[in-house]
This record gives structure tokens, C-alpha cells and sequence, in this order.
């Protein structure tokens, strides 16, 4: 019995610990994931931080080529001008070790910018700790004497810093993606704009579709489209899993709630090729599937989701009349569809000429 409850204290002692999932925020859960996996996560972390303060930064791959960047804002071309972020997932203190990879990172991004005829006006050092008394000593001298030397402004984003960053409200995408929610915390949705240029879709297949079921209003169903595009390509950007496996699961079962009233309206619909009650049924079923089941993690809006429909309709896994595979071949013969206003991730699928129990989930 006590060796039961001694258990037992145990799993709750570890059920209570803090994790990188309910809302917070400290660099050392990161950890949790492993070593590996964290250092990742940390470099990732810190560029998503760095885009959301200028949007224009991009990360660099790792490779032998990378210069010593992970992260930059500028231009890497010719006569270019860069600031740049460098991380380094130092958990265990800032040592003799720590301080000459610091030093040969630095020199390895001067080198880099004289062969290729960049300047680098800022560099910022990214650790997920706080350095002890005797590191800042050498940190402070060194950088004073480099910044001296080199004219190069240096920086350095310690675990309090980034932490602070984190608990603005500008940075709630960041944060959630990494930190989860706090419990309590409310969720904001995204916003909902219209596309700078309606006419943009007029050529694509959720338009063809929605002319030859005879609906004649098709401006909600650009800017959904429209919407939907933009949280779709934001969240593969980010490569935030936990958004991405929400926008898997979400685009599933409105595929599923399509294809049963596809279904039950082929079967029930007078002859012809025309389903009155299809796309009306559809969307009120997605409305009220919204309000039942609304995602922290996509936190998107009715438009999205409806707009995630329209991106089943443009992939070819759905249609809103008996011969919507037809319609799907006929257009794409045509290769009358647009450029897209934000680029989706990649080709739909050839599209099977049966019906539709053979047609995949469209990857958004």
C-alpha cells in the first residue's frame, strides 16, 4: 500500500510539472521534447519571433553554406544589407566552450559578407538563457570591443528577454504556437479581408462549379476562398504541427460532411444533373459545425471554414452537381484557372473519372 501510494504521489508530482502546452511561457520547456527536437525548436521559435517584428525576415537552412545566419532581414545580394539573428541553444551556461563558438559564429558572418560583398549593420545573439555574473562580464567586454572594431551593432536576446517579447499580445501567434494556451485564455480570431482584387478567381473551378449549379452570388464564396488561402499559407509557412494537424482534421470532416449530403441529394434529387439542396445544406452544416466546434488552433472564422470547402471545390474533391467530376476534367482540359492571390502548397491530385468514394482529402 505505501509503495501504491508513493506511485501515486509521483505521477502527480510529474502531472503537475509545467509543460510547453498550457500557455507558459519559459524557454526551459522546450526541453521536454529532448535535446535535439528543442534545439530546433528554439532556432524556429526564434525566427518566428523575429518575423513577426519584421516581416520580411526569412531563416536560412542549415548547411555547411549558411554563412552563420539563421535568420536575417535584408538582402543577401551584391552591395546587400543584412541584420542578422544567431541562435544558440545554450542550456547549461555560457563557458569557455560557449564563448568560442559565440566568437567563431561572429567571425564566421564577416567572412562570409566581405567574400560576398554584403554589410551586416546588426548581429543578435539568441539564447534561451540568462547569462551568470561572470559570462555578462565577458559578454559586455567583448561586445564592446567588437562593436568598437567592427562598427557592427551586437545584441543579445537572453531567455528574459524573448520571454517578454512572447507575452505581448503582437507576438499570441508565436506564443500559442509554442507554448499552447493558457487555461482561461481567450481566443482571438483571425480576421476576415477581402481580396484586393475580385475578379482574381473568375477563372477558377470553385467559380465553374458554383455557375453550373446555378448559384449566381459568388462574392462570399471569393472572399472565403481568399481567406481560407491566407490561413492555409500561413500556418505551412510557420510549420506549426499543432495548426497543421487541427487544418488536416477540420479539412476531413467537412470533406466528410460534403460527400454524405452529396450522397443523400444524388440519391433523393429529382433526375437531371442539378442538386437545389446540396450547397445550402453543406454550408449550414459547416456553420453549425463551426459554432460547435470552433479551433484553438486554427482559430479561424465561418469564412474560413467555409472558405476550406471552396478549397475542396478548387482541388477537384467536391462539386456541387451530379457531374461535378465532368466539370473538374472539362476545366482543367481547358487550363483556363488563375494564379492563385496566395500560392496553395502544392498541385491537387489527378482526379479519378468515378465517383467520388475515390477522391482524397485535398491537402488544403
Amino acid at each position: 500500500m505505501a509503495a501504491r501510494m508513493d506511485g501515486m504521489a509521483t505521477l502527480a508530482s510529474l502531472q503537475a510539472l509545467p509543460t510547453a502546452g498550457h500557455g507558459l511561457v519559459r524557454l526551459d520547456l522546450l526541453r521536454a521534447v529532448g535535446d535535439p527536437g528543442a534545439r530546433e525548436r528554439f532556432e524556429q521559435l526564434v525566427t518566428a519571433t523575429v518575423t513577426t517584428m519584421y516581416p520580411a525576415a526569412r531563416a536560412v537552412e542549415a548547411n555547411p553554406g549558411d554563412w552563420g545566419i539563421d535568420t536575417f532581414v535584408g538582402r543577401l545580394s551584391t552591395r546587400g544589407t543584412i541584420a542578422v539573428w544567431q541562435s544558440k541553444y545554450f542550456m547549461d551556461g555560457v563557458g569557455d566552450v560557449q564563448k568560442k563558438e559565440i566568437r567563431d559564429s561572429f567571425r564566421s558572418i564577416r567572412a562570409a559578407a566581405s567574400t560576398n560583398n554584403v554589410t551586416v549593420s546588426s548581429w543578435t545573439l539568441a539564447i534561451p538563457i540568462n547569462m551568470d555574473p561572470n559570462a555578462t562580464k565577458w559578454w559586455d567586454g567583448w561586445k564592446a570591443r567588437t562593436e568598437r572594431d567592427t562598427k557592427i551593432t551586437i545584441d543579445c536576446w537572453q531567455a528574459t528577454h524573448i520571454e517578454r517579447l512572447l507575452i505581448k499580445d503582437d507576438f499570441a501567434d508565436v506564443r500559442h504556437q509554442y507554448f499552447g494556451f493558457a487555461p482561461g485564455e481567450p481566443v482571438v480570431e483571425r480576421p476576415v479581408v477581402d481580396p484586393e482584387d475580385w475578379t482574381t478567381y473568375d477563372g477558377a473551378l470553385f467559380i465553374k462549379q458554383l455557375q453550373v449549379a446555378a448559384i449566381a452570388e459568388d462574392r462570399p464564396a471569393r472572399r472565403a476562398f481568399f481567406n481560407a488561402e491566407v490561413m492555409t499559407r500561413d500556418i505551412q509557412e510557420r510549420e506549426a504541427t499543432a495548426e497543421l494537424s487541427a487544418l488536416n482534421t477540420v479539412s476531413g470532416t467537412l470533406h466528410q460532411m460534403w460527400h454524405s449530403r452529396f450522397e443523400g441529394n444524388n440519391a433523393s434529387a429529382p433526375p437531371g444533373d442539378r442538386l437545389p439542396a446540396l450547397y445550402p445544406e453543406v454550408m449550414q452544416s459547416v456553420e453549425a459545425h463551426h459554432a460547435a466546434n470552433p479551433s484553438k488552433e486554427l482559430k479561424d472564422t465561418l469564412v474560413h471554414r467555409c472558405g476550406l470547402v471552396h478549397h475542396l471545390v478548387e482541388s477537384g474533391h467536391a462539386g456541387w452537381v451530379r457531374s461535378y467530376v465532368a466539370v473538374v476534367v472539362a476545366h482543367r482540359n481547358a487550363d483556363t484557372t488563375p494564379e492563385p492571390a496566395v500560392a496553395l502548397s502544392e498541385d491537387a491530385p489527378a482526379i479519378d473519372e468515378r465517383p467520388s468514394e475515390n477522391i482524397g482529402v485535398s491537402d488544403g
